[in-house]
């Protein structure tokens, strides 16, 4: 599909499940609607340079979107790209994701958000994306959401070392996870390890609150590191 480029928006649904649809080209596009491409599964390449915002699921269940700009966008909202085969994501403008954006992007291994505010992540951002081994979040960022990375099966990742707090669920139900570090870590909430079986090594030595069922079927465990200061 070529757009004119004196097309702006397109609009909620347009083009909700046109499984046959494998390209875009909208060279004056700056809005994209709720469910777009909604499950166009062969939608593999995209060039929308003028993009600036884009609605809830507008990508889910697409293709690999080849050269879709990510990097214009300031806010990624709930289920953006969820189910889709994006492998790599840069968002170097985006201060807000939304819930569940990238849910089950299972060929997603790389995203780079080096200015999302945690006060403006949603829960499950990650969630059973299994391929995933690098993210790079803004350095000043102290929580990580619920469930962010629930269902992941990365056995380590590259991330910041200045988390504070781990939400609910984040790392719940890794499978292949062996072994974490976080120097900084003061509190871990509900469930946050909960049925990782292959976590042996936990080192977490300022870790001073820990809420129920944090490493609940960590039946791997053997080595785990906390504060004298537990509350």
């Amino acid at each position: 599909v070529v757009m004119p480029e004196s097309l702006q928006i397109i609009e909620e649904s347009a083009f909700y499940k046109c499984s046959s649809l494998k390209s875009v080209i909208a060279p004056g596009v700056t809005n994209i609607g709720i469910a777009a491409f909604y499950g166009c599964k062969n939608l593999n390449d995209v060039y929308i340079p003028k993009i600036q915002s884009i609605g809830d699921s507008s990508f889910g269940g697409t293709g690999a979107l080849n050269g879709f700009p990510f990097e214009n966008l300031n806010k990624v909202p709930d289920l953006a790209f969820a189910k889709s085969d994006i492998f790599k994501v840069n968002l170097k403008n985006a201060t807000a994701i939304g819930e569940r954006a990238f849910e089950k992007c299972r060929s997603l291994s790389e995203v780079y958000i080096p200015n999302a505010d945690a006060s403006q992540m949603g829960y499950g951002i990650f969630r059973e994306c299994t391929m995933l081994k690098l993210v790079e979040f803004n350095e000043k960022i102290k929580v990580l959401p619920d469930r962010i990375f629930e269902s992941c099966d990365f056995s380590s990742l590259d991330c910041i070392d200045t988390i504070e707090t781990i939400g609910s669920n984040a790392f719940a139900n890794n499978k292949a996870l062996n072994s974490i570090s976080m120097n900084y870590l003061i509190r871990a909430k509900d469930c946050a390890f909960k049925d990782c079986t292959n976590l042996m090594f936990a080192d977490f030595p300022n870790l001073r609150k820990i809420d129920a069922e944090v490493f609940s079927g960590c039946s791997s465990l053997t080595t785990l590191t906390l504060s004298n200061n537990i509350e």
